[in-house]
Order: C-alpha cells, then structure tokens, then sequence
C-alpha cells in the first residue's frame, strides 16, 4: 500500500535570463579640441559686361508677297483727315512751281565729296578792339588800355607779329606791334587773348588784354603750365605773365640788359642737363644781336637767372665773305626740337641756318662780361645747312621726329632739311615770299604756310611734293593787295583748327578739312623718313 507523500505536478512560470555584454558597461570619453583651418576669403569685382540697346525700326517683311485684299482701302477717320487738308496742300503745291528759292541748286549726291577749309571766327584787330574797349570796356581787360588813346597805339600799321596757343589748346595769344620803327621804339602795344572755349565769342572784345610798354615781337606758351605766357620785346626785354592772376599778371619784368637788339624768338625748353621726366623747364631767348640765353624761372622769388649764353657767329655760315672771324650773324628765329631739347637750330638775317646744341658747344674767345655775374658765350653753330637766299623768317621743326625740319623764307622758297646733311631733301618753290611755316601735329606728311601775297597754303606730300593741295585766300580780293599774312600756328589739341594773323591785325580761326586732319595714309612717318634718308637726298 503506497503512502500519499503529498507531491503534485505544477507548471511554474518561465524566468527571463537578460546575456551580460561586457560592451555596454565600458566607460565611454568625449574629448572638444579646436583645430586651424584657413580663413575663407570673400572679393567682389566689377566685370566688364556689353550693352545692349533695343530698338524698334520699320521694315518690310520680304517673307511675304504683298495682298492688296488684306489692306483696308477705306478707313473713316483717314478720309476725314485728307479731306480737311486737301486745299491746302495743293496750294503749297502750286507755290512751289513758281518759286525760284532753289533755282540753279546742283545736288551732288557723290559719297567721296571733301568738305573744304572754312573760316570759323574773325578776331577784329586793335583799332576794332581798342573801339569796343572804349564804348564799354572789354571784360578782364587793364584799365589803362581803357584811357589809352588813340594815337598811342598806331593802329593803322599794326599787325600781327607772333601768336602762340596754350598747352589746353583753349586759349590764343596774339602781339599785335607796329610794323616800322625809325629808333628806339616807344609804342604802347599789346597782347590780345581770346579762350575759343567760351560760347558767344565777341570778335571785337577778348577775354583778356595786357599793355606792354614797346612793341611785343614774339610770344610763346609754357608747354605745361596753361596761363604761364612769355613774350619778348622790339627794345630786347623779356617778360614773363602769369595770366591767372587777375590784378597784376606780369611776372617777371626786364633781362634788357643781356639784349641790345630786337628779340626774335622765345621758347620753352627742359633743363639741358637734366634726364629726369620732370626736370624743369628753362627759358631761351634769340635776338637780333646774335645771343641765344638760357635762363631759369624762379616764380617764388620772380627772377630770370642766366644759366648760359652763346652767339652766332659769321664765321659759322658755309661760304662766309665777311672777312671777320669775330662778326656776329643777327638771328631772325630758333627752333627747338620735341624729341630732343638739348638740340636746336637757328635762322640768320643772311639766309643762314645751324643746327646747335645746349649741351655741346665750341667756346669762343668772345666773352661778354654781364652785370652781377660773368657768362662765357660759346659759338652757337655745330653745323652749317644750306643757306637759303633770303632772310629765314620762320623754322618748325617736325613734331614726330628728331632730327627733320621745315622752314621759310623771304626767297619764296619752303625747305624740308635733314639736320644730319649740308643739302635740303626737298626744296618748294612757292613764287611768292613765305613769311611762317608750321607742321601738322597729327599727319607728318602735311604742313601750312602763310605768304606775303595774302595765301594760306596746304601742303600733303603724300599728294604732291611739288605744290599745295589747297590755296586759301586769307582776305578778300580787294583786300589782298593791301595786307600779307604774318603767321600760322596749328592747334596741337584741337587737331582741326589752325590760326593765321596778318598785317592788318586780324586773327582769323580755321577749320580744317578731313583730308588735311586725317589722311588715308596709316604710315606717313615712314615715308617722311624715306623722304629725308641719306640714300634719298644723294639721288
């Protein structure tokens, strides 16, 4: 018999057993650092981009042939409005078949017509100027010119003796001087300035207007400073204007002891002894004693110093006669050249033309003792070129080359002269004495002259190389006979302007044609060059 030991069967509940991963109870560290990157760089540019303009234009469509059908032919308002002026457009109409407004009008419609050489202002010479001073007074002009009277000032012989524009090519200074003097001269003279920039010009009235004490005979512009003008004087002074100065303009007064005679020509060159870009510049007079001076400009303390000084001598000129070794040739006009202005040439009385230098010079046993300081004068001429048979009264040297120049003379002549040989490349015969010359600054194939019988001449030798290729009258034909040119100066800025003066006083502004500024010829120079080579002038 078994025994009941109490055990009974029993279904106990499942247990969860969680696996134990070692990984999960690591200790875990977070470390911050800072590291360098570079800097990021931000710019912003201005780019050149194109412009496009849009613009409506009327025109046909060719695609299409055209449809009478698809035209409306009647519209009310367009019969209304042709109704309303059907009179009177047929009255113009037969107005216009008894007019005679274009009667003898030839239309040229040919594309290659040349404009011409016109005349764009007549700047009245002093006795017009001195009538308008006197009835209101010109505007910035002395007002001692204004109590000047009449007589003091001869103007029944002045003419136009020098005219020089500004380095702005704005303003023009014009001497107007007497033409005859017995002696020492004692005219009141002046210098007159008109500033082509101004509207309304008054041919009558310049802008500005200085009285000198004896007759101006030449002027010229500093070459950088616009309102900074030197003239030199009949009786050998020298003056200097500052013409921004509204009250006393007059600079520097009187080196008249360093010129016994007339001076002929002022210029403005860089210091000779300097290579710097900015080296200052030096004024150089040339008188009809024979000097040439070499003086520097003090503005602050106003005075002229002479730096050196050289003469002309006789026995420089090729085939001299005068038998005086120590004679001194007269100079009518000096010339400096843009390329190069340590060098120049001078012009004589006696037909005679050197080239010289500032830096290379001959000394000469003559030595003049100046006041306050001794100069040593050297012999001016290096070379001697060909003489001309009159007087020279005017040498340009050519801007685009350093050793080529142009000149004139009272023999009715025009020479183009290679500085580096005795003969002249090409000699012009004009048949009427040539009182200036003056080169083109833009086309180096064309100059202009100015005669004594009153013409303006154009000379293109890339068209001719034996007469102009346009003559203008400068007066009227009645006036012709009565009054000769005296100078001409082209515009350096203005390329299309070129200015004359005359005996009569007037200063005449012209405009030049499109064939005389521009040329077809992209490399005149080189046939300037092939012109004047040696091989060229041994022909």
């Amino acid at each position: 018999m078994g025994v009941d030991m109490g055990f009974s069967d029993v279904s106990p509940e499942g247990v969860e057993v969680k696996s134990y991963d070692a990984k999960e109870h690591e200790q875990k560290y977070v470390r911050d650092c800072l590291v360098q990157t570079d800097p990021r760089v931000f710019a912003s540019r201005s780019t050149q981009i194109i412009k496009r303009k849009q613009i409506q234009v009327q025109t046909e469509d060719q695609s299409r042939e055209f449809d009478p059908d698809r035209v409306p032919l009647h519209h009310p308002k367009l019969e209304k409005f042709l109704s309303s002026v059907e009179e009177m457009v047929f009255e113009a109409l037969e107005e216009n078949l008894t007019t005679d407004s274009f009667a003898g009008y030839d239309v040229d419609w040919s594309e290659d017509q040349e404009d011409e050489v016109s005349c764009l202002h007549d700047f009245l010479g002093i006795e017009a100027l001195l009538n308008a001073v006197k009835s209101d007074g010109a505007s910035n002009t002395n007002e001692s010119l204004r109590n000047t009277e009449h007589s003091s000032l001869q103007t029944d012989s002045a003419e136009v003796a020098s005219l020089s524009w500004n380095c702005t090519g704005n303003l023009f200074a014009a001497a107007l001087s007497q033409v005859q003097h017995e002696d020492w001269c004692v005219h009141k003279c002046v210098i007159v300035l008109w500033n082509i920039s101004r509207g309304k010009l008054d041919s009558k009235k310049p802008h500005n207007c200085i009285e000198c004490s004896g007759c101006i005979t030449t002027v010229c512009f500093h070459p950088k400073n616009p309102a900074l003008l030197a003239a030199g004087s009949f009786n050998g002074e020298v003056f200097i204007y500052d013409l921004s100065k509204e009250e006393s303009s007059q600079l520097v007064v009187n080196v008249a002891s360093l010129h016994t005679e007339p001076i002929s020509s002022v210029a403005w060159v860089k210091d000779p002894e300097s290579n710097a870009m900015n080296a200052p510049y030096m004024l150089v007079t040339a008188g009809q004693d024979g000097k040439v001076l070499l003086s520097s400009l003090n503005e602050l303390s106003k005075q002229l110093t002479l730096m050196s000084g050289q003469v002309l001598l006789a026995e420089s000129m090729s085939g001299s006669v005068l038998g005086v070794s120590s004679a001194v040739l007269g100079v009518s006009v000096l010339a400096s050249f843009a390329l190069d202005q340590s060098s120049f040439v001078l012009g004589s009385e006696t037909g005679g033309l050197f080239k010289c230098s500032f830096v290379h010079s001959t000394h000469s046993r003559i030595v003049h003792s100046i006041t306050q300081q001794d100069v040593q004068f050297s012999s001016a001429a290096q070379l001697s070129l060909d003489p001309h048979l009159g007087p020279v009264t005017y040498v340009s040297t050519c801007p685009f080359h350093w050793k080529i120049l142009l000149t004139a003379s009272s023999d009715a002549t025009v020479r183009i002269y290679n500085v580096l040989q005795f003969e002249p490349c090409l000699t012009l015969k004009v048949g009427e004495p040539v009182c200036a010359v003056d080169w083109s600054p833009v086309r180096p194939m064309v100059f202009a002259a100015v005669t004594a019988a009153n013409n303006l001449l154009f000379f293109d030798l890339a068209v001719s190389r034996s007469a102009p290729v346009k003559t203008v009258s400068i007066h009227s034909k009645s006036r012709s006979s009565a009054f000769s040119a005296s100078v001409v100066k082209f515009n350096a800025q203005r390329n299309d302007l070129i200015a004359t003066g005359d005996s009569s006083g007037h200063i005449k502004l012209w405009v030049l044609s499109t064939q005389l500024v521009k040329g077809n010829d992209p490399n005149e120079l080189a046939s300037l060059e092939k012109l004047c080579s040696v091989s060229e002038i041994n022909k």
